[in-house]
C-alpha cells in the first residue's frame, strides 16, 4: 500500500509521522483497519485487507485529492471518500478514504 500511495509524490506514513520528521502539509496517513475475506469450508481463500486513508491538507485541497483518487484508480483499488473534516486544534483539512 505504501508503495502505491507513494506513487502521489506526497509523504506517506503508516498511521503517522514522528515529531521530528516535521513534515507539513499536504501529506498521506494510512493504516490497516480490518479483513473482510471470503471463506468457505473453514478456510480462508481470499484475504481482503481494508484500510483507511487519510489526506491531510492546510485547505480544501481538491487537486491533491484527485491526485490520490487517480493513483488509486489507476491501481483498480476500489474505494470510498467517507468524510472530511476541518480540524481546528491542527489547522488541518482531513479527508478520509476507506478501501
Amino acid at each position: 500500500m505504501k508503495n502505491i500511495l507513494e506513487e502521489t509524490k506526497l509523504p506517506v506514513a503508516y498511521d503517522h509521522f514522528s515529531k521530528k520528521d516535521n513534515i507539513q502539509p499536504p501529506y498521506i496517513l494510512y493504516k490497516e483497519e480490518n479483513t473482510d475475506n471470503f471463506m468457505a469450508d473453514d478456510k480462508v481463500y481470499n484475504k481482503i485487507q481494508n484500510y483507511s486513508i487519510w489526506l491531510i491538507t492546510k485547505k480544501k485541497d481538491k487537486t491533491s485529492e484527485l491526485l490520490l483518487e487517480n493513483v488509486l484508480d489507476s491501481h483498480n483499488i476500489p474505494y470510498d471518500k467517507v468524510n472530511e473534516d476541518y480540524i481546528r486544534e491542527e489547522n488541518i483539512f482531513q479527508v478520509n478514504y476507506e478501501i
